[in-house]
């Protein structure tokens, strides 16, 4: 009897080690948890407005712009032909037709990753995915698309108006996005024009409620050399609103 028990429980011990066995083969490995934004990463989530510091005329506290002599000149003419003002603020485009980028503002094209940043009076919305961020900002509805998920940017990309974005977050509180492939015809502020040599560095880190926007614009053809401005913006409890458009604005917000 004592022989059968044994016998008994050795066969029970074999079946438990083979199930367990069995099912560790057939598991498939785990995948890798996703990164919480809130977590290794700062949450950008949420709709941010301008802090209000020096205005449009100074928005990324630059002092002195060091502008090839030709985009100097352009810079001057712009400044003092801004009858067109899609900004809805203190003015933004030029009423002339000075150049494609006079020509451009004039006829409501869109402005560009980083003179869209100048809408004091309009909001934008970050949403953050693990394979992209989107900005969206309220003002006519521009769009940023900005990948987070490893790859570069595609050679010989094609140009746009918002350029190609790519982005990679450092220190676990700062989002990095590099940008080329931007439209020539857009310009880097209200003011100061670009060529197809652009190149945009930004770099937005969150402290509590307020993100801190540092941009480098660099364009050999246009700079003499790369410059660094900042802006604020804080978080609030607006929301984007579902339309506002340069043509609205133009014809004095008049709707369909």
């Amino acid at each position: 009897m004592k022989r059968a028990m044994e016998i008994i429980l050795t066969v029970a011990m074999v079946l438990t080690f083979s199930l367990a066995v069995s099912g560790q083969a057939d598991k498939k490995p785990a995948a890798p948890a996703a990164t919480s934004a809130k977590g290794s990463i700062p949450d950008l989530n949420g709709v941010w407005l301008s802090v209000k510091e020096e205005g449009l005329a100074n928005f990324f506290h630059i002092k002195t712009w060091p502008t090839q002599p030709w985009a100097g000149q352009e810079a001057l003419y712009n400044e003092g032909h801004e009858e067109i003002n899609p900004s809805g603020g203190e003015g933004i485009g030029g009423g002339d037709s000075h150049g494609e980028d006079q020509l451009a503002w004039q006829h409501c094209a869109p402005l560009g990753p980083s003179a869209s940043w100048q809408h004091a009076a309009s909001v934008f919305e970050m949403i953050q995915t693990p394979e992209e961020v989107i900005i969206f900002h309220e003002w006519d509805h521009g769009i940023r698309q900005v990948w987070t998920d490893g790859r570069p940017h595609p050679k010989n990309v094609k140009t746009s108006w918002m350029g190609h974005s790519i982005g990679h977050y450092e220190n676990g509180d700062t989002l990095v996005i590099d940008t080329v492939a931007i439209n020539p015809i857009t310009r880097m502020d209200r003011v100061h024009v670009n060529t197809d040599a652009y190149h945009l560095i930004e770099r937005i880190k969150r402290e509590g409620d307020v993100i801190t926007l540092t941009i480098t614009f660099d364009d050999p053809r246009a700079l003499t050399q790369p410059v660094t401005g900042y802006h604020h913006f804080h978080l609030t409890n607006f929301e984007v609103e579902p339309e506002i458009t340069c043509e609205d604005w133009l014809m004095g917000n008049a709707t369909p």
